[in-house]
């Protein structure tokens, strides 16, 4: 996580999209790093925005209430320009809900 804080822009991404296929079978590796993924769900870059959600829907398979606290930023994804973010947003979003249903 450190290497993410000084890294370039595209590797920030490469980070991201290791925590993403990780988190998609082993969510359990992944918990810890559920902070950090949520302070970067808002990152001006979109594939680190979209994979965030990502992140945080694959999290919620099993951890809900760990993620739960990411709704605000999700809802506020869902209005990114991008098509991407918007649709990892509301994947996210329906993940969190279908848990708390």
């Amino acid at each position: 996580m450190e290497y993410f804080k000084i890294g370039r822009l595209a590797e920030k991404g490469y980070v991201m999209e290791i925590l993403d296929y990780v988190s998609r079978d082993n969510q359990k590796i992944v918990v810890p790093c559920a902070d950090f993924v949520m302070n970067y769900m808002n990152n001006e870059a979109p594939k680190i925005k979209w994979k965030a959600c990502r992140i945080i829907a694959n999290l919620a398979q099993k951890f809900p209430e760990k993620v739960k606290q990411s709704v605000p930023k999700l809802l506020a994804n869902t209005k990114d320009k991008g098509t991407v973010v918007r649709w990892s947003a509301a994947f996210a979003l329906t993940e969190i809900y279908e848990k708390y249903s």
